[in-house]
């Protein structure tokens, strides 16, 4: 392990009814909490965000890599109920 760095494991955060497609993206964990239909972030300290409500119509984050300069996150919206994917 890195110097300075700990490997002490730690609680961050509580109520996540079903957290899913964790990234690690600018500094923080990224994750789709699917029982709340959000995407969260949340930092080393624990400070959470929700920063998008899916309304149950979204597919989650697809890509969050760190080389993405401008922090956009890209998210897919699901088809109409019965319309299938293309």
């Amino acid at each position: 392990m890195p110097a300075g760095q700990s490997s002490e494991v730690r609680t961050l955060m509580t109520g996540v009814a079903l957290g899913e497609s964790p990234r690690w993206h600018v500094g923080r964990l990224w994750f789709c909490d699917w029982g709340a239909e959000e995407i969260v972030a949340v930092d080393v300290e624990g400070s959470s965000e929700t920063l998008f409500l899916m309304a149950n119509e979204w597919g989650g984050p697809a890509s969050m890599g760190e080389e993405e300069a401008t922090g956009r996150v890209l998210t897919v919206q699901a088809p109409a109920a019965g319309a299938g994917w293309p």
